[in-house]
């Protein structure tokens, strides 16, 4: 059986056998997560192939990707970012925009909701504890892994851990409790989308 990364060098030089086996072992996790945002099953399927379609368009990269796990979940970012900024644009979210009275500025609607929701998110993590601030931006932010990190703050993984979980949990609350756009939450659920480290 070949491993993870001898697949990626055979669907980089081609070998179609062996995307569809890459295909085969991400596809739910794909579906799973696309659904779980657009709750469509047709919009699910649309970005399965769209995100598949792009990774073997830019299959020469594969060979040098030590994570294709991490690879993949970038794509999948990416793509629903973009979904969601076409919907942004669409008639509820300017209905939305009229009611709150924001077309008067000089910005275009994406721009308004992009820089409230911007606003929101890193006003929330401003009122983290000091500790929990600190491991959330390094692993959510900046990408570092826990390992990394708890040598940076000179504690354990396992504190690491601790802190990035009731860092999730307290913006989680904060948003739930405030009259956040979906485009807000969307921001916030791509922070937490990253698998832990």
């Amino acid at each position: 059986m070949m491993t993870e990364k001898q697949i990626l060098c055979q669907v980089s030089e081609g070998n179609e056998i062996a995307f569809r086996q890459l295909y085969e072992k991400y596809k739910d996790q794909v579906y799973y997560i696309s659904f779980k945002f657009f709750k469509s099953q047709s919009i699910a399927e649309d970005v399965l192939q769209e995100v598949f379609l792009k990774i073997w368009m830019h299959k020469e990269k594969l060979s040098v990707i030590d994570s294709f796990s991490a690879y993949l979940t970038v794509i999948l970012r990416n793509h629903i970012y973009n979904r969601f900024r076409k919907l942004a644009n669409e008639e509820v979210f300017i209905r939305k925009a009229a009611a709150t009275q924001v077309e008067h500025h000089n910005y275009t609607l994406d721009n308004v909701l992009l820089n409230e929701s911007r606003n929101l998110l890193t006003k929330a993590i401003e009122k983290l504890p000091p500790q929990q601030k600190k491991a959330f931006e390094l692993s959510r932010i900046e990408g570092k892994k826990h390992e990394e990190i708890a040598r940076l703050m000179n504690i354990s993984k396992e504190t690491v851990k601790k802190h990035v979980m009731e860092a999730s949990r307290t913006l989680k609350r904060i948003f739930y409790f405030r009259n956040t756009t979906l485009l807000s939450w969307f921001l916030l659920l791509l922070l937490l989308l990253s698998s832990e480290k």
